[in-house]
């Protein structure tokens, strides 16, 4: 798969599990900064070497709502330190 196309699902499936795990990149009285967009990227490039993308579609075609995200997620520990979604 071409690196911009990896990218760009990198970036949709990420954007999906911050969803479905009802999570913010940025809290509810901040405003977005470089170091929040440094984060991003970071969780992105992570994503972007995951072994298992599909099985990530997978476990989010199955459920609008997840408790955590999957044991294989190379984001999991980043994704539990983000604020709630407001």
């Amino acid at each position: 798969m071409p690196l911009f196309t990896k990218t760009a699902t990198s970036a949709d499936l990420m954007s999906g599990m911050m969803s479905r795990l009802r999570k913010s990149p940025i809290g509810p009285r901040e405003h977005a900064t470089q170091a929040h967009a440094r984060r991003l990227r970071e969780m992105v490039l992570r994503c972007v070497a995951c072994p298992d993308q599909p099985g990530c579609a997978a476990v989010q075609a199955m459920s609008l709502t997840l408790p955590e995200p999957p044991d294989i997620c190379p984001n999991k520990a980043a994704f539990q330190m983000l604020p709630a979604r407001s």
